[in-house]
């Protein structure tokens, strides 16, 4: 069968009903098929929550605005009932006035929860302007507004603004910059969420646990950039016929919409650029000027914010094992701040006194932060902060073992390449071991050759081979 006659068969396949050999046939395609699989879990998933029997409550003014809406359209109307009879219209109808009720809270719950996620306009700066297709009219985006499908946001010379839709992503809008509102998704459904940008530059922050089933995607004129979990940086060139996209974390699958065959996925630290009859370019490392660019996207993204404070560069591994500044902002009450201080004052009385232990003191802390408050988005420039901190102090084993855990723990971050590039500058300057130097600078050529480290790498084999 084909993979459509699977999909027509699943809503009784998940109820039972199939006969035990065509189960037993969807039960082998669906191991081996990636696309039924998820249509399967979409179907399953929505099955499930429509037998679930658990109630959603409402909100809390919720029966206060009905009742008093209720009461406000009675009062209205005299009633041409005598006394007694109103007495007995009361108790007659108590319990089916409840039931209604009690519809009117499901239909407004259903509503909520089924439909899409919301997207608010705000922060605005400069002048900015929103289509609302309902209205027909483009209205000043002076305060807070909600935009919904085919809605348009628009920036000007010197201006910019946030499109935000809560605990799932924030868009910014730079200058000249216009776009529209495709899809917002569903909150328990299969559907994507999907935005037009047909000129300028947004950075994108995306939240890869909410909505899981919906595809957050960008499309241009030349287009179709899917976000796998991301911040990422689109930008269009009417003129020129050319979208660039530059990712900051995660990946992006970027195709050509002339071209559907023709995908490339870039990762963390690299861009590709679309023409309208061409397909991306291989992916490639960021510049620094281009890195500078996109790293505002700190700024949008969750918090805390942990940056090391380093160019993007290939002499990036040198100012590490120099041990740059961690830039760290924590707007939330949390523990995390009292301990940051804590540490940053063990930090400079080791600098002061000039003390070896004050400063394997002060890594303690630092490695106390990255287990009690783990964030993948953030782990990986505390660990090499940490194993910058070692070899700073000399303990060099240490320092390795460190960059190791990037490199096992976080294999497709941007800056793995940088953890191994340090090993192997420790193996082959500080440690004096020339074949696992060599190693790592030749991972660095086999898994990163587009890396700013690669070019570290290759003159690292030539000293080495000389």
């Amino acid at each position: 069968m084909r993979c459509a006659d699977y999909k027509r068969l699943l809503s009784d396949y998940i109820d039972r009903r199939l006969p035990n050999e065509e189960s037993r046939s969807m039960k082998e395609h669906l191991a081996s098929c990636p696309d039924c699989s998820k249509e399967f879990e979409t179907i399953r998933d929505a099955k499930e929550v429509l037998a679930s029997k658990e109630w959603v409550a409402a909100p809390l003014d919720m029966d206060f605005s009905f009742l008093k809406r209720l009461g406000e359209a009675t009062r209205s109307k005299p009633s041409p009932l005598p006394a007694p009879a109103y007495v007995q219209f009361q108790w007659r109808y108590a319990r089916p006035l409840a039931v209604s009720f009690a519809a009117v809270v499901f239909l407004f719950i259903a509503s909520y929860y089924l439909g899409s996620p919301e997207a608010v306009v705000s922060h605005p700066q400069g002048t900015v302007k929103i289509y609302l297709a309902r209205r027909n009219e483009w209205i000043p985006a002076e305060k807070p507004v909600k935009i919904g499908r085919h809605d348009i946001v628009k920036t000007f010379p010197n201006s910019q603004v946030d499109v935000t839709m809560l605990r799932v992503c924030s868009i910014r809008l730079k200058s000249n910059t216009e776009l529209a509102v495709e899809r917002l998704g569903s909150r328990i459904m299969k559907d994507d969420i999907r935005y037009t940008l047909t000129k300028g530059k947004v950075l994108i922050f995306h939240d890869p646990k909410a909505f899981r089933k919906n595809l957050f995607r960008i499309e241009t004129p030349q287009a179709l950039n899917t976000a796998l979990g991301t911040d990422f940086m689109v930008n269009v060139f009417p003129e020129a016929q050319k979208t660039w996209v530059g990712v900051l974390d995660g990946k992006v699958a970027v195709r050509n919409l002339a071209l559907p065959l023709q995908e490339v996925v870039v990762n963390a630290g690299q861009k590709t650029e679309i023409y309208a009859t061409t397909p991306p370019s291989s992916p490639q490392a960021l510049i620094d000027q281009e890195w500078n660019e996109i790293q505002e996207l700190y700024q949008i993204g969750r918090k805390p914010q942990v940056a090391l404070l380093i160019s993007a560069g290939e002499n990036r591994v040198r100012e590490l094992l120099r041990l740059p500044p961690l830039y760290i902002e924590d707007r939330k009450e949390s523990p995390l701040p009292a301990l940051l201080k804590e540490t940053a004052a063990v930090f400079n009385k080791a600098i002061r006194e000039k003390s070896v232990e004050k400063h394997l003191e002060a890594i303690a802390k630092f490695e106390e932060i990255v287990s009690d408050f783990p964030d993948n988005k953030y782990n990986v420039q505390f660990l090499l902060f940490i194993g910058a901190y070692y070899a700073y102090v000399g303990q060099f084993e240490d320092a390795i073992g460190t960059f190791e855990k990037v490199i096992i723990g976080y294999p497709e971050s941007h800056l793995t390449s940088l953890a191994l590039c340090a090993i192997g500058i420790i193996y082959e300057e500080k440690l004096n071991n020339p074949g696992k130097a060599r190693t790592a600078y030749q991972t660095i050529l086999s898994r990163y050759p587009e890396s700013p480290e690669a070019a570290q790498a290759k003159a690292g084999l030539t000293r080495l081979f000389q």
